[in-house]
C-alpha cells in the first residue's frame, strides 16, 4: 500500500483564498484499505488505484474562522 497527497493555496485577501489538492492510494497485494469486491462470496480484495482532486476556496469570517468550499472529484481504476 502506497499514497501520497499534495496540496498548495494561495492568500489572496480574506475572501479569496484559492487552492488544488491531489492524492494518489495505490491499495496492491491485498492490502484491502479501499474495500472488498462484494460480488463474490467470500468478498476478495481488489487492486487498485484511486486517485482525488480537489479545487477550493477559503473563506476567512474572523480570525477564528474560516469556511472552505470545496469540489472534489475521485476516480479508481477498478469499480466501486
Amino acid at each position: 500500500m502506497v499514497g501520497g497527497g499534495l496540496w498548495a493555496t494561495y492568500a489572496l485577501n480574506d475572501y479569496i483564498n484559492p487552492g488544488i489538492r491531489a492524492e494518489v492510494f495505490r491499495d496492491q497485494n491485498g492490502a484491502n484499505r479501499l474495500g472488498t469486491n462484494t460480488l463474490f462470496t467470500p468478498p476478495v480484495s481488489v487492486n487498485q488505484t484511486a486517485k482525488e482532486i480537489a479545487l477550493v476556496n477559503k473563506f476567512i469570517v474572523n480570525k477564528n474562522t474560516a469556511i472552505r468550499l470545496e469540489y472534489r472529484h475521485d476516480w479508481s481504476t477498478a469499480p466501486a
